[in-house]
């Protein structure tokens, strides 16, 4: 039992730890932007009357009126909604 004026032991993460920490935080973070960035594309297509469907196997499709087009991934949904003048 510890006296009452005693911390606690604390464990340090290894540095192997420390990295696998980082870069969990990285990837949690590109992440969180990347569905930012697919989010704000997809609003900006639907004030362009366009619907956005994220796909099982990767990429985008994008339909309106029975016409669609498939994005094979971020960068080209973006150039997408530049040429359909939604971004």
């Amino acid at each position: 039992m510890m006296a009452p004026n005693e911390k606690a032991a604390r464990v340090l993460p290894t540095s192997e730890a420390a990295q696998e920490s980082q870069l969990n935080d990285l990837d949690s973070a590109i992440s969180a932007r990347r569905c930012k960035a697919v989010a704000k594309l997809a609003a900006q297509l639907a004030l362009a009357g366009r619907e956005v469907h994220e796909l099982a196997g990767g990429g985008f499709m994008v339909c309106k009126h029975g016409h669609a087009h498939q994005a094979a991934d971020l960068d080209a949904l973006e150039s997408f909604a530049l040429r359909v003048g939604a971004a």
